[in-house]
């Protein structure tokens, strides 16, 4: 379970991190 929820927050930082890329390019 704990794997699981790792991924799901890595996936979210990565999204982040791309919304911030695409904002300030």
């Amino acid at each position: 379970m704990s794997d699981i929820l790792y991924i799901i927050n890595l996936g979210h930082k990565n999204f982040i991190l791309l919304h911030i890329n695409v904002i300030q390019p």
